[in-house]
């Protein structure tokens, strides 16, 4: 007598089975690659910012970063002085590259020296030697968390603050 190849019932609900119980262990964990994408975007803001600012003091100029809601998108840009007075262009260098925020972040620049551009985007100043308004970049996933850059006029680096979630004890 002949046997035909193939999975039996049982076969098929083990594996079944076993796929399942991989999955309600695996997927959990997937939110964590999230939260390590808006832990990254808010160092490269951070890192970007004291660099900028550094730059401005050395090279003895006035720089911008600009906030683009539209693209998501960070541009910095330098002041330079023409016939018609002072204006901003895109800057030279992999310093002043765009900053792409990815998709699935919020981003949202607020604080008191948060500054409109003639195109209506918000924007931070960085004068020549150093000083910077204050302001805050708010970074926030779809899981609700936000994550905040602080930007101080008095401290070079800026502070990234993760405060808890709301309901929750600190």
């Amino acid at each position: 007598m002949r046997r035909e190849r193939g999975f039996t019932l049982l076969e098929l609900s083990l594996a079944v089975a076993l796929i399942g119980l991989l999955a309600t262990l695996i997927l959990p964990r997937l939110d964590v690659l999230s939260g390590a994408q808006l832990d990254n975007t808010t160092r490269r803001i951070a890192q970007r910012v004291r660099y900028l600012r550094e730059d401005a003091a050395r090279r003895d100029l006035w720089v911008r970063m600009v906030f683009d809601a539209q693209a998501n998108a960070l541009r910095m840009e330098e002041g330079v002085s023409t016939e018609e007075g002072w204006t901003f262009v895109p800057g030279e260098g992999p310093l002043y590259r765009d900053l792409t925020i990815p998709e699935s972040l919020d981003l949202r620049l607020v604080g008191p020296g948060v500054r409109p551009t003639a195109s209506g985007l918000s924007s931070l100043l960085f004068a020549s030697d150093g000083f910077a308004d204050p302001g805050t970049f708010e970074v926030s996933d779809d899981s609700g968390r936000t994550v905040l850059v602080l930007i101080e006029p008095a401290r070079t680096r800026p502070r990234i603050v993760d405060p808890p979630a709301r309901g929750t004890a600190p």
